[in-house]
């Protein structure tokens, strides 16, 4: 079975989840995220923390574990600091999904260029 799509099979999944993701075509982990109330000025948010913590964490691995040295400090610095480009990420993604949620990609794009018309009219 397909693991991908082996929740439409699976009994524990409700009904009604079911026939939405039949609807709109499919249960993304985006649109979950939106309805789970994440925005995506929280992903930001988590984006510019996960920044700070790590300069925290090499700061204080630096400090804490000195006979470590500078080599594990950076480590943990990095660690941490790689969560920030997933973050932003899915802000953007959000941010796209807030924006134009489950219409169809031609009806975004449509209106995309309505927007853009109003904002240059050309004569």
């Amino acid at each position: 079975m397909n693991p991908v799509t082996a929740w439409r099979t699976d009994p524990r999944v409700p009904v009604h989840i079911e026939k939405n993701a039949q609807v709109n075509g499919g249960l993304t982990m985006v649109r979950l995220m939106r309805r789970a109330g994440i925005t995506s000025d929280t992903m930001y948010i988590a984006g510019i923390a996960s920044i700070l913590a790590s300069f925290a964490s090499w700061a204080m691995s630096l400090k804490a574990e000195e006979h470590a040295g500078l080599d594990r400090a950076d480590r943990w610095g990095i660690f941490i600091g790689e969560w920030a480009p997933t973050f932003f990420a899915l802000g953007v993604a959000l941010r796209m999904e807030e924006e134009y949620g489950e219409e169809r990609p031609h009806e975004g794009a449509e209106r995309m260029k309505q927007r853009a018309r109003e904002a240059m009219p050309v004569s």
